[in-house]
């Protein structure tokens, strides 16, 4: 009985020990940026996105349309716009924590923001690459495209369809998204 246990706690902290967590500035500098503007994460990292200058969101899309809401209901996740004053000494965050190595694909819904450039991705492949999903938004001059959708979005903390377990850390309250349906939790 000893070994058994002793054996499972090895295997849980090798397992913790896999795991890491990427730091995503959002809004460095007064820029309309995610730095760094993509990662490759495996299953149990955490993408930390630390809104440091600006108002601006982490919300999720497509490949092939950058600048607008993943789909119609929206079934992806969106952190909502996170203000932050210039003289801030502490910064919103919101997270997620991947289930799977999917490739995700997300924008600033700030009017404009996409059509900067300002994209992030998790696991880009040879065959979407970062560099060719952020010309798309760049070529998108779609700014008004999904930014009144979306103004009412809370921060999520689910499981979603596309492999992430979202924190939302400045909301009061859990929004699930499945599928067509919207539960809100006080």
């Amino acid at each position: 009985m000893r070994f058994s246990a002793a054996f499972f706690a090895v295997v849980c902290s090798a397992a913790a020990a896999a795991q890491q967590t990427y730091t995503i500035l959002v809004g460095s500098n007064g820029t309309a940026t995610f730095n760094p503007p993509y990662v490759n994460a495996t299953s149990g990292d955490k993408i930390a996105f630390q809104f440091v200058g600006g108002n601006h969101t982490v919300t999720q899309s497509a490949f092939n349309m950058p600048c607008e809401n993943n789909t119609s209901p929206m079934t992806g996740m969106d952190s909502g716009f996170q203000p932050v004053a210039t003289n801030a000494s502490m910064y919103p965050q919101y997270s997620l924590t991947m289930t799977n190595s999917n490739t995700m694909w997300f924008y600033c819904r700030q009017i404009g923001h996409c059509e900067k450039g300002m994209v992030f991705a998790i696991n880009p492949t040879e065959q979407m690459t970062f560099q060719a999903f952020q010309n798309t938004a760049k070529a998108s001059g779609s700014s008004l495209s999904s930014s009144a959708t979306m103004s009412g979005a809370m921060p999520v903390s689910a499981s979603t369809t596309n492999g992430a377990v979202l924190h939302g850390v400045s909301s009061a309250f859990v929004t699930l998204f499945l599928g067509a349906s919207l539960i809100i939790l006080a």
